[in-house]
Protein backbone atom coordinates (compact mmCIF):
# COMPACT_ATOMS: atom_id res chain seq x y z
CA UNK A 1 0.00 0.00 0.00
CA UNK A 2 2.62 2.17 1.21
CA UNK A 3 4.68 1.35 -2.58
CA UNK A 4 1.60 2.36 -4.39
CA UNK A 5 1.23 5.59 -2.66
CA UNK A 6 4.44 6.81 -3.33
CA UNK A 7 4.29 5.69 -6.89
CA UNK A 8 0.65 7.86 -7.41
CA UNK A 9 2.72 11.00 -5.56
CA UNK A 10 5.84 10.75 -7.52
CA UNK A 11 3.42 10.42 -10.90
CA UNK A 12 1.31 13.45 -9.69
CA UNK A 13 3.00 15.55 -7.50
CA UNK A 14 1.61 19.01 -8.36
CA UNK A 15 -1.96 17.42 -8.22
CA UNK A 16 -0.96 16.32 -4.63
CA UNK A 17 -0.22 19.57 -3.63
CA UNK A 18 -2.81 20.99 -5.27
CA UNK A 19 -5.37 19.16 -3.42
CA UNK A 20 -3.33 19.36 0.23
CA UNK A 21 -3.23 23.41 -0.50
CA UNK A 22 -6.88 23.40 -1.05
CA UNK A 23 -7.49 20.79 2.22
CA UNK A 24 -5.04 23.24 3.86
CA UNK A 25 -7.50 26.39 2.95
CA UNK A 26 -10.88 24.53 4.18
CA UNK A 27 -8.91 23.69 7.55
CA UNK A 28 -7.98 27.11 8.07
CA UNK A 29 -11.66 28.73 6.99
CA UNK A 30 -13.30 26.18 9.45
CA UNK A 31 -11.07 26.87 11.99
CA UNK A 32 -11.92 30.91 11.45
CA UNK A 33 -15.97 29.72 11.13
CA UNK A 34 -16.32 27.92 14.17
CA UNK A 35 -13.87 29.01 16.64
CA UNK A 36 -12.41 32.61 14.98
CA UNK A 37 -8.99 31.54 15.31
CA UNK A 38 -9.28 32.17 19.40
CA UNK A 39 -10.53 35.30 19.16
CA UNK A 40 -13.37 34.40 21.15
CA UNK A 41 -13.33 34.97 24.97
CA UNK A 42 -15.57 33.71 27.85
CA UNK A 43 -16.86 36.49 30.54
CA UNK A 44 -19.03 35.75 33.81
CA UNK A 45 -21.07 39.23 34.06
CA UNK A 46 -21.85 39.59 37.78
CA UNK A 47 -25.46 39.48 38.37
CA UNK A 48 -26.24 42.35 41.15
CA UNK A 49 -23.05 43.75 40.84
CA UNK A 50 -19.92 43.61 41.99
CA UNK A 51 -20.10 45.23 45.73
CA UNK A 52 -22.91 44.49 47.63
CA UNK A 53 -24.26 45.59 51.05
CA UNK A 54 -25.75 43.64 53.53
CA UNK A 55 -27.08 44.51 56.77
CA UNK A 56 -25.98 42.57 59.74
CA UNK A 57 -27.78 39.58 60.53
CA UNK A 58 -30.08 39.11 57.41
CA UNK A 59 -30.15 36.75 55.33
CA UNK A 60 -27.76 36.96 52.09
CA UNK A 61 -29.02 35.78 48.56
CA UNK A 62 -26.78 34.97 46.11
CA UNK A 63 -28.22 36.26 42.86
CA UNK A 64 -25.22 34.17 41.36
CA UNK A 65 -22.98 35.30 37.51
CA UNK A 66 -23.56 34.53 33.94
CA UNK A 67 -21.29 33.34 31.75
CA UNK A 68 -20.89 35.01 27.59
CA UNK A 69 -19.27 34.27 24.97
CA UNK A 70 -17.60 37.32 23.11
CA UNK A 71 -15.84 38.42 20.03
CA UNK A 72 -16.68 35.00 17.97
CA UNK A 73 -17.44 34.55 13.89
CA UNK A 74 -19.44 31.45 14.20
CA UNK A 75 -21.31 32.10 17.70
CA UNK A 76 -23.03 34.98 17.76
CA UNK A 77 -21.48 37.37 20.26
CA UNK A 78 -23.22 37.36 23.30
CA UNK A 79 -23.93 34.16 23.35
CA UNK A 80 -24.99 32.54 26.65
CA UNK A 81 -24.05 29.23 27.17
CA UNK A 82 -24.70 26.36 30.00
CA UNK A 83 -21.93 26.09 31.93
CA UNK A 84 -21.10 24.86 35.37
CA UNK A 85 -20.09 27.95 37.58
CA UNK A 86 -17.62 26.93 40.43
CA UNK A 87 -18.18 29.33 43.85
CA UNK A 88 -15.55 29.88 46.61
CA UNK A 89 -16.50 31.40 49.50
CA UNK A 90 -19.13 31.75 51.66
CA UNK A 91 -20.64 35.09 53.34
CA UNK A 92 -20.99 35.20 56.84
CA UNK A 93 -23.74 37.45 57.62
CA UNK A 94 -22.65 37.86 61.34
CA UNK A 95 -19.07 38.90 60.70
CA UNK A 96 -18.98 42.43 60.23
CA UNK A 97 -16.69 43.59 56.84
CA UNK A 98 -15.98 42.50 53.40
CA UNK A 99 -16.28 39.18 52.29
CA UNK A 100 -15.49 37.74 48.90
CA UNK A 101 -16.66 35.45 46.59
CA UNK A 102 -15.07 33.91 43.48
CA UNK A 103 -16.72 32.43 40.36
CA UNK A 104 -15.07 30.66 37.73
CA UNK A 105 -16.47 28.83 34.29
CA UNK A 106 -14.51 26.69 32.02
CA UNK A 107 -15.42 26.16 28.82
CA UNK A 108 -13.42 25.19 25.92
CA UNK A 109 -9.90 25.58 27.38
CA UNK A 110 -10.73 29.08 28.53
CA UNK A 111 -11.68 30.32 31.97
CA UNK A 112 -13.15 33.35 33.56
CA UNK A 113 -13.16 34.35 36.49
CA UNK A 114 -15.30 36.83 38.43
CA UNK A 115 -15.63 38.02 42.08
CA UNK A 116 -18.10 39.54 44.20
CA UNK A 117 -17.64 41.32 47.63
CA UNK A 118 -20.50 41.59 50.48
CA UNK A 119 -19.99 44.82 53.08
CA UNK A 120 -21.31 43.27 55.80
CA UNK A 121 -22.53 46.64 57.50
CA UNK A 122 -24.23 47.30 61.19
CA UNK A 123 -26.29 50.39 60.88
CA UNK A 124 -29.39 49.50 63.16
CA UNK A 125 -29.29 51.68 66.34
CA UNK A 126 -29.10 49.18 69.72
CA UNK A 127 -32.11 49.19 71.30
CA UNK A 128 -31.61 49.20 75.53
CA UNK A 129 -34.32 47.99 77.51
CA UNK A 130 -34.32 47.91 81.40
CA UNK A 131 -35.69 45.63 83.40
CA UNK A 132 -36.98 48.03 86.03
CA UNK A 133 -39.36 50.95 84.78
CA UNK A 134 -38.76 52.87 88.20
CA UNK A 135 -38.03 55.99 86.92
CA UNK A 136 -34.47 56.11 88.29
CA UNK A 137 -32.24 59.38 87.36
CA UNK A 138 -28.45 58.63 86.81
CA UNK A 139 -26.46 61.77 86.29
CA UNK A 140 -23.32 61.63 84.20
CA UNK A 141 -19.95 59.43 86.13
CA UNK A 142 -22.49 57.88 88.39
CA UNK A 143 -22.65 53.89 88.27
CA UNK A 144 -25.52 52.00 87.29
CA UNK A 145 -26.74 49.22 89.36
CA UNK A 146 -29.87 46.86 88.43
CA UNK A 147 -31.63 45.90 91.33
Amino acid sequence: MAKRWKNFVGKHTGLVLKIARILTGILILAGVLLFGINRFSLELVVSGGEETVLEYGSAYRDEGVCPVVRGTVFFRSGWVPELPITTEGVVNEEKLGRQEIVYTARWLGLTARASRTVRVVDTQCPVITLVDESGATILPGQKYEEE
